[in-house]
């Protein structure tokens, strides 16, 4: 078992993406974290830019087959095309869990649990399931073309 934080930026994302992904292949237990300061593109003064700049940070969890991602200081956006928003305050909770059936096929399960005290009187839950196909069949992507 190992159990690893740090902030992270560049090289020390990968070094933690490579720990990961061991920690995922045998088993183990990992923590991870990584910050990232998002910077606006615009023409602003420092001062003006400095004060729009929401840093971003993403914490991980890897224990028993599951791995958590609570992901805080987003950017302000929507949680679905028909208009529910988010504000800088959401907490973004991620579990991801993969499934292995005895029939053999695999699947994968993204369970979100959404927090924001500024928009939302209870939070917000979607879940995902993916199942994986065993080979390409019924799998026939076609390139794009704007007409």
């Amino acid at each position: 078992m190992s159990s690893e934080t740090s902030n992270a930026t560049g090289e020390e994302q990968q070094s933690q993406g490579e720990d990961l992904s061991s920690a995922l292949s045998t088993g183990g237990d990992t923590e991870f974290v990584a910050t990232e300061e998002k910077k606006p593109v615009d023409s602003q003064p420092d001062a003006e830019r400095a004060a729009k700049m929401i840093p971003t940070k993403v914490e991980g969890t890897y224990r028993g087959g599951e791995l958590k991602v609570v992901t805080t200081g987003a950017r302000p956006g929507y949680l679905q095309k028909n208009g529910v928003p988010y504000s800088a305050n959401a907490v973004f909770t991620e579990f991801f869990n993969r499934y292995e059936e005895p029939e053999g096929w695999s699947m994968l399960v993204v369970s979100t649990l959404t927090e924001d005290p500024s928009y939302l009187q209870q939070p917000h839950i979607r879940s995902s399931h993916y199942k994986k196909l065993p080979d390409a069949t019924g799998w026939n992507p076609m390139p794009c073309s704007a007409r």
